[in-house]
């Protein structure tokens, strides 16, 4: 217990030699505190001090925060720990959760921590509030996005629930958020305006850090929408990443092995095995389009 022998080592320094002040101690064991902060260091520190002693450990980390708060303007100054361990020291959770909720927007942990605590009291307001800076400070993070959507949902805003969903899907497209923003979108009859804002999203190429391949042909393909796939493959004038080539490949194999034996072919039932267990991209958007019937012809899948 890395606390506990910094906790030992700083009650030694203030018993043995009665001459230092309270400040040269903390000078001294405040650098180990604050490089072993995650391990208990701030926590050592804390626990030696008398009430005194907290109060100028206290004055001295809040300067350096300040001062590390208009040099850096995005990173969480470390010495937060260390206000956090005066907190838990004196049992106070409420400000503990105060501390982090001040500099949540700099540490997607406390980010995190502070929006459970208001998950669990259902302080709606305040979960949309902390998600919205989560999305804004740390990206379309799964965790912040469907917080938001569950709070404007729980606020009863569907509409703005739906524009979260939205957003949500353009950062991180699965096939699991295109069900679920499909569903819903239905429910609001108003699904038909959101698919073409979707198409037209996926033909940018903007659409935040993650990147999936080929979007709009899968977009296509789950509404069923075959022969404007194929369509436009025929068009030579657009480039196609290999990955959509890929997908493209392994989806109309896929509708040429329907009905057929495939006990000769290994590779075919490989990837038949892949399309009902894999968990992942690209096969939980093959399992979602295949949902639906066929349209083309099998020499069309196979020009496909």
């Amino acid at each position: 217990d890395f606390g506990k022998v910094i906790e030992a080592y700083t009650r030694s320094l203030l018993a043995v030699d009665s001459s230092r002040n309270v400040d040269e101690v903390i000078s001294e064991i405040l650098p180990v505190a604050k490089k072993h902060r995650y391990a208990g260091g701030f926590m050592g520190l804390a626990r030696a001090l008398d009430t005194k002693g907290r109060e100028r450990l206290k004055t001295r980390l809040s300067r350096a925060i300040e001062a590390g708060l208009k040099t850096d303007g995005l990173d969480c100054p470390d010495e937060v720990e260390g206000l956090i361990a005066l907190a838990r020291v004196r049992k106070s959770q409420g400000e503990v959760l105060s501390i982090k909720e001040r500099f949540a927007s700099r540490n997607a942990v406390y980010l995190k921590e502070v929006l459970s605590h208001y998950e669990r009291k259902k302080d709606w307001d305040a979960v949309t509030r902390l998600a919205q800076v989560g999305v804004r400070h740390f990206g379309h993070h799964g965790e912040f996005a469907k917080a938001l959507i569950k709070a404007r949902e729980a606020l009863g805003d569907s509409s703005a629930a739906q524009e979260a969903r939205i957003t949500n899907f353009l950062a991180e497209p699965s096939a699991a958020e295109f069900a679920a923003l499909k569903r819903r979108s239905e429910a609001l009859a108003n699904w038909d305006a959101v698919f073409e804002r979707l198409l037209r999203a996926s033909a940018s190429t903007q659409r935040g850090i993650w990147h999936s391949p080929g979007l709009r042909t899968r977009l296509v393909l789950a509404e069923g929408r075959e022969r404007e796939v194929l369509d436009g493959i025929a068009d030579r004038q657009r480039r196609m990443d290999f990955d959509e080539i890929k997908f493209l490949a392994k989806y109309a194999v896929a509708r040429l092995s329907e009905g057929v034996d495939l006990a000769r072919f290994k590779k075919l039932r490989e990837l038949q095995s892949r399309r009902k267990r894999d968990r992942e991209e690209p096969y939980d958007w093959l399992r979602l389009i295949l949902q639906k019937p066929g349209t083309l012809s099998r020499a069309e899948y196979a020009r496909l």
